[in-house]
């Protein structure tokens, strides 16, 4: 009888080509493109093993794996673009079977899935020799009662040898306190329900097998430096703060490093089970082929973008390059982007609004193609996530100036104080979560924690590429939002004003 899998993960495209090779395997599949379907068919048709996509919107493959770890021992495989030990070790922690790294191929997949549903065929039909019973590392004596965990006498007591042997004859089911209850004592009553939950955790507890398992792992994977009490308190209040500010670094570099890698494997897996898939048959009907070759062009698309934007940005950052500053009229430059930008047909659907004072009167001293940029990420960035509520976007521009001194005697037609230019795009959409907006211009952030490759372009570094390009012109860059009302990004730049 064929094997019955489930395939969980929010990419359709890689979800419809896993399912027709491992079809043609002769499984029985069935697919999920969200958390909460998964459960759903995970509880309702009993699957014989789950294949699990790490990151997906709403419940990550960690939670939904722990969600069916109450109900099912089913073997669970995860597919995801995390590579680091931290991840794995989650994984498996959290119930995980298998930890498959993308990309991979569809001829691997299958061969984890073989030894996965061999493995679970093992634990579940007992191998016995004589008085032996194996699960495993697990054997249990069953003539001398004794239990062995990797060739070690766990020296069970009675009462833990009578639970272990229990449970170890109802593999893969709920077993409830009054059923355990009878078996042990002849009876059950509530008074009961406390001394079978102390049997049961000290015979855990002498085990200690997924402790012990886990222990050793984390010990190996999260390792810090051991400060001596006397030098922790000659560090200054000056030497805490920078410290602090280098771990905010560091944690940031890493998840930064790690969604790279995931983002940059997203596209390369579908990308090679899409070629795998097309070499699996040489009867595939045209109509296929050019639907494979579709998702390897999009996908491909999708690696050009993020690979171009990466290189983009660590150039902006890196303050080893010069900017190519030139003096600029700001009223001028904001129109003449107005009118380029609003016969891009992304904007269609808005009403495009320009919203700059005509006697609006000063300089910027700015790289202008960067600035271009700036905007252009601002401005897509509102027609993508605004929302079908959305009816405008706003480019507006105004000046800043501070109090001048009483005593101050200008000497010519020029404001020499901090004067900024203040550039706002605004619209009435959707907003963003108040949660959300410390964090929009992050490297490590992206509206969906999925972090799967949409059918739109873009490699969600936009905000990050804006923000480094207003910090290399000596500005700032921030977000306001109110959910269901709307959201304006602002940018200041240092300005040179004209006295009237």
């Amino acid at each position: 009888m064929a094997a019955t899998l489930l395939l969980i993960d929010d990419d359709a495209a890689v979800l419809e080509m896993n399912k027709k090779y491992l079809v043609s395997q002769d499984f029985k599949v069935y697919t999920a493109s969200n958390p909460l379907l998964g459960l759903n068919i995970a509880k309702t048709k009993h699957p014989d093993l789950i294949v699990l996509d790490v990151m997906m919107p709403g419940m990550d493959g960690y939670e939904l794996c722990g969600r069916i770890r109450q109900f099912s021992a089913v073997p669970i495989i995860f597919l995801t673009g995390k590579v680091s030990e931290d991840d794995k070790i989650k994984g498996l922690v959290t119930g995980g079977d298998d930890y498959i790294i993308k990309p991979f191929s569809l001829k691997e997949l299958k061969a984890r899935i073989d030894a996965q549903l061999r493995r679970a065929c093992m634990l579940t039909a007992p191998k016995t020799d004589q008085n032996t019973l194996v699960f495993g590392d697990l054997k249990i004596d069953m003539a001398l009662h004794k239990v062995f965990y990797m060739d070690k006498d766990l020296e069970l007591t009675n009462r833990d040898y009578d639970i272990l042997m229990y449970f170890c004859s109802h593999p893969n089911q709920t077993i409830t306190f009054e059923a355990l209850g009878k078996a042990l004592l002849g009876s059950y009553s509530e008074l009961d329900r406390r001394t079978i939950m102390v049997n049961v955790s000290r015979l855990r507890k002498k085990m200690n097998i997924d402790s012990a398992l886990g222990d050793k792992r984390m010990s190996k994977a999260f390792k810090s430096p051991n400060l001596e009490s006397k030098s922790v308190e000659e560090l200054t209040s000056e030497l805490l703060e920078a410290h602090s500010k280098l771990q905010a670094l560091q944690r940031e570099r890493e998840m930064m490093l790690a969604n790279i890698s995931h983002d940059l494997r997203a596209p390369i897996t579908a990308i090679r089970s899409a070629v795998d898939l097309a070499l699996s048959s040489d009867n595939i009907p045209a109509a296929e082929t050019k639907k494979i070759l579709s998702l390897i062009d999009r996908r491909t698309a999708s690696l050009e973008d993020l690979i171009n934007d990466m290189y983009y940005l660590f150039s902006v950052e890196d303050a080893s390059h010069s900017l190519n500053l030139t003096p600029v009229d700001a009223c001028t430059f904001l129109e003449e982007y107005y009118y380029d930008a609003i016969i891009d047909s992304r904007y269609d659907r808005f009403d495009m609004q320009l919203d700059v004072p005509c006697d609006l009167s000063c300089t910027i001293n700015i790289e202008p193609q960067k600035i271009v940029r700036v905007l252009d990420n601002l401005m897509t960035n509102a027609a993508k996530y605004a929302g079908e509520k959305a009816t405008y976007i706003r480019l507006s521009a105004s000046i800043y100036k501070p109090d001048t001194p009483a005593n101050y005697k200008f000497d010519n037609t020029s404001f020499p104080f901090d004067t900024k230019l203040i550039i706002s795009v605004s619209d009435n959409g959707n907003g963003i979560a108040p949660e959300a907006l410390p964090h929009i211009f992050t490297r490590t952030y992206t509206v969906s924690n999925a972090r799967t490759p949409g059918e739109s372009s873009g490699s969600g570094l936009g905000l990050s590429i804006a923000r480094a390009i207003i910090e290399r012109h000596g500005g700032t860059i921030s977000a306001e939002s109110t959910l269901g009302e709307g959201t304006t990004f602002t940018v200041s730049l240092p300005c040179f004003c004209s006295q009237s």
